[in-house]
């Protein structure tokens, strides 16, 4: 199993590209994960167009609560 990077959360990922899609754009993405402990781990898919601050983090922690 390859460990986890940055590369691997663009949209779409290939390992092997197709030459028609290859050198496009991919969407950007990053995963955030929140652990409560006893009750599971609940991930958010978030894209560039986000500002990765303190709200972000908040916001995870809330959707989380609810």
């Amino acid at each position: 199993m390859d460990a986890m990077d940055q590369r691997k959360t663009k949209v779409p990922f290939h390992n092997n590209p197709p030459k028609e899609i290859n050198g496009q754009d991919p969407l950007n993405t990053k995963v955030i994960a929140v652990i409560v402990h006893g009750h599971g781990t609940f991930l958010y898919w978030v894209t560039d167009e986000i500002t990765h601050d303190s709200n972000l983090s908040v916001e995870c922690l809330r959707q989380t609560v609810i």
